[in-house]
Formats: C-alpha cells, structure tokens, sequence
C-alpha cells in the first residue's frame, strides 16, 4: 500500500472513513458530489495500491523536468519507448508516455504499477514524489542511491566512447574534441568520464565543450574551430551536435570529412 491512509483520504474530504471505504468499493448509498470529491482526493493523494495502475507501466523523461518539451520527437526517446512498449506488451502490460512538463499533480495521479524513467537528473523531485508513492522504478542509467524495487538497464557508454574516439584516432584525429552536458544525463555525465579516462590513457589533451541545445546555427563551436590548437575531430553526444559543427564549420572556411 502507499503511505497514504484511508484516514487521509477521509480527512482531507471531510467525510468518515466508512464513506471513503463506500465510494472506492462502490458501495453503500453516497451522494454524486460526495463520491466525486472522494475519488479526487484519493487520486490527488495518490491513495491506493501501489499506484492503481493494475496492469499499466508509466514511461516519463525528466531531464528537464521544469518545462515542457516534445521528447518524443528525439530518435534515442522514441525508439526507447518503442522498445519499452514492446517489452511491456509482451508481459502483458499496457505502457503510457508521459508528457513532459512541471505539472507535479501529474505525478501524484499517474494510475501505474510502475514507471520507466529515462534521463533522470540527480535529486530528480519526478523520483522523489514516485518513491513517496511506493512505486517500482526503472531507469536508464545507474542512479546514484538505487532503492529497493528499482533496477537500471544501460548501455556501455564506456566501451561506445572509446569505440568512437579509436575510430577517430584512426582516420589520424589526434585532437579531439567531445561535445557534451552541461546538464546532468547519466549517460553525458558516463561518456564524459570515459572520454577522459582515454585522453589521460593515449596523451591526448581533453577538451569538453557544453552543448547548446538553443544554438541552433552552432555559433557557440566558432571560437573552438578557430582557435589555436583547435580540434581535428569533434564527437557529440546529441543528435544536433552534427549539425551545429557542419554550419559553424562552414562559417569557419573548414571542410569537414563524416566518418
């Protein structure tokens, strides 16, 4: 059960336990107003067995939690919910795709067995309010205090980076450059580290550039591409970084060669 009480649930709507107990069983003689402040209340107190959601999973991105975007239009996103969708019906399970945004009564409300959460920052307050809830988590990427009824599924982000940067290395890049962050994504924040962990191997100076999701033209890479020393290969992390470095490149009178 969820840390919430049917004497909560009763409280807040100013009704007797015995009438929360009529409505959610569908018993007993209670008004149509009562009964409908009722299951609001539960709902908003995210009252029931573990979540209500019976045979139904959750999937939510909450890397920017604080605002509304269309994730679903990313490639990586939606091919994960596709694949989520996949593994949920094939355990019988229905899954919803939760709209990013802020809303956190979103939260208290979603109707699910479990959720799914992808990209997930540090002090993440969608997982914080899931845990409060009593639900199952799976994420993407080990989080940093894994609970008990959670689990992480992942890529090898360490073996993908070295992959990329000995390609690189070996169409003769000995200056290469890796675009990402600057907010907290496990998987930014695993490549990153492994990124490192192959320049200090091979003497390779490290050079870390943030990406700019509003940079759309990639004026923000100038000053990299024009620099002393500047980067003979550049590795980005996220779908627009191929077209940020192409146009600033452009800008910059280089040629840039896709491997």
């Amino acid at each position: 059960m969820s840390r919430v009480t049917i004497a909560d649930v009763a409280r807040t709507a100013e009704v007797s336990t015995a009438t929360v107990s009529n409505v959610l069983n569908g018993t007993g003689r209670v008004s149509e107003s009562t009964r409908a402040r009722v299951k609001a209340v539960a709902g908003a107190l995210g009252y029931g067995p573990a979540g209500g959601g019976g045979r139904t999973l959750g999937l939510a991105v909450t890397a920017h939690g604080q605002s509304a975007w269309d994730f679903a239009s990313v490639p990586y996103f939606a091919r994960a919910i596709s694949a989520a969708t996949v593994a949920a019906h094939r355990r019988g399970y229905a899954l919803m795709a939760m709209p990013a945004g802020p809303a956190e009564h979103r939260w208290r409300t979603l109707p699910a067995a479990g959720v799914v959460v992808l990209d997930s920052p540090p002090s993440d307050p969608v997982v914080r309010l899931l845990r409060a809830r009593g639900l199952p988590l799976v994420f993407d990427g080990r989080p940093g205090d894994l609970r008990a009824r959670e689990t992480w599924v992942d890529n090898d982000h360490e073996a993908m980076t070295c992959h990329v940067l000995e390609h690189l290395a070996g169409q003769g890049a000995e200056r290469i450059a890796l675009i990402a962050g600057p907010t907290q994504e496990y998987y930014s924040r695993a490549s990153a580290t492994s990124y490192r962990r192959w320049c200090s191997r091979t003497g390779v100076r490290p050079c870390v550039v943030p990406f700019d999701a509003d940079d759309d033209t990639g004026r923000g890479l100038d000053a990299l591409l024009t620099g002393e020393d500047g980067p003979d290969a550049v590795f980005g992390l996220y779908d627009p970084c191929g077209r940020q470095v192409l146009e600033a490149a452009a800008r910059c009178g280089l040629r840039c060669r896709r491997t």
